[in-house]
């Protein structure tokens, strides 16, 4: 079962490096959609047709695709006023609580934007605008980003409890800290 729970891990480890390099590529293209939007505007005296609906999209792929790197590098916000003061062996069953309960409310936004999603997808929702954009890419990242995340948060609640998963996990991140 541990080596099941490794290799997922593993998997996940790379999709969610993958996810965070898509999430901070958009964050890049923001940028440079705006550096180019202002110089238009300045030059030209008109704005990029479609840029600002182009933007939130973007936006929603920095924000939902970065969640389960931030998640397992432990960057995603922590409150550790109580469980930094308890004996660690109870520490550790606070935090997996805290974990699972995370990821039944992540795993319930999951199903509810995911079922939004398909609807969209299936009636080709658009936004008005400037132009007509899609609006159901983003209702899908949003979903592959909260099922990372829930993925994350439950492979996190195990390795609380799990000493052999624990010390994979944080042998890894102690690795990857020192190349970084």
């Amino acid at each position: 079962m541990i080596g099941l729970l490794r290799g997922l891990d593993a998997v996940m480890r790379r999709v969610s490096q993958v996810a965070a390099i898509l999430a901070a590529t958009c964050g890049l293209a923001i940028v440079l959609m705006l550096a180019v939007e202002v110089l238009s505007r300045t030059v030209r005296n008109t704005s990029i047709s479609g840029s600002y609906e182009l933007s939130e999209l973007l936006l929603v792929a920095l924000v939902f695709l970065g969640l389960a790197e931030a998640e397992r590098s432990g960057t995603h916000v922590r409150a550790e006023l109580v469980t930094s003061r308890l004996p660690q062996h109870i520490a550790a069953r606070v935090r997996c609580f805290g974990c699972l309960v995370a990821s039944a409310i992540a795993g319930w936004m999951t199903l509810a934007t995911a079922e939004r999603a398909v609807h969209s997808f299936e009636i080709r929702e658009f936004r008005q605008g400037l132009i007509q954009f899609p609006i159901w890419p983003a209702r899908i990242l949003v979903s592959v980003g909260l099922a990372l995340l829930v993925i994350e948060l439950l492979l996190s609640a195990i390795s609380h409890v799990s000493p052999r998963l624990r010390s994979a996990r944080v042998g890894r991140q102690a690795h990857e800290a020192v190349l970084a």
